[in-house]
């Protein structure tokens, strides 16, 4: 179980918060690194979908929690179909269980579900490598 805290400001949209804590692929790597190109998708309550590409370093996963605000977030036990599960606990009474199951090292699938001031919001998110950068 691995912790870490992120950040969220108090104030921002629903849909706004699920995309500052449900962000897609990101990190600064080094120069030279190998890089994957991935497709993603978030689609975010009855919002339309969005895609984006991103380059990605091959020792990175795609998906990466976002760290926008003062959030703690636990990595739960793997679930029985081997998707990755996690918990967001942020100020503000704002909640995030997520899950993200890889298929090899081409693609992932998940969802999320966001809880504050009495709503939920689901995210469901999709990737797939296609390429190199």
């Amino acid at each position: 179980m691995s912790t870490r805290v992120t950040s969220y400001a108090p104030g921002k949209s629903s849909r706004a918060l699920a995309f500052a804590v449900i962000s897609i692929a990101c990190c600064g790597t080094a120069a030279g690194q190998a890089k994957d190109k991935w497709m993603t998708t978030i689609q975010t309550g009855a919002s339309p979908p969005r895609s984006s590409e991103a380059c990605v370093a091959r020792d990175q996963p795609p998906f990466q929690m976002g760290s926008q605000s003062k959030c703690t977030s636990t990595e739960q036990p793997k679930a029985p179909d081997g998707a990755r599960v996690w918990k967001l606990e942020c100020e503000g009474g704002v909640t995030v269980i997520g899950r993200i199951r890889y298929s090899g090292h081409d693609a992932f699938e998940g969802e999320s579900q966001m809880s504050m001031q009495g709503q939920t919001i689901t995210t469901k998110m999709s990737g797939k490598r296609i390429g190199s950068c």
